[in-house]
């Protein structure tokens, strides 16, 4: 996964399908910037990567 909008929403997609099959799903998230850091020039605007791994978490019904 890039640092990026286009790949990070492409992963979210892939495993979104992977676990509708039933799938295990593992995704390295080590490339998206620190909370805090600049974006495009603007300082302090990130998020961090916690937010994205929130939209990762798959849960399933028991």
């Amino acid at each position: 996964m890039e640092d990026n909008l286009e790949s990070i929403f492409r992963e979210i997609t892939n495993a979104a399908r992977i676990s509708k099959n039933g799938g295990g799903v593992g995704c390295n998230v080590s490339r998206i910037r620190a909370t805090g850091s600049t974006v495009m020039g603007k300082p302090n605007a990130s998020g961090g990567v916690i937010p994205w791994i929130k939209l990762l978490m798959i849960r399933r019904s028991p």
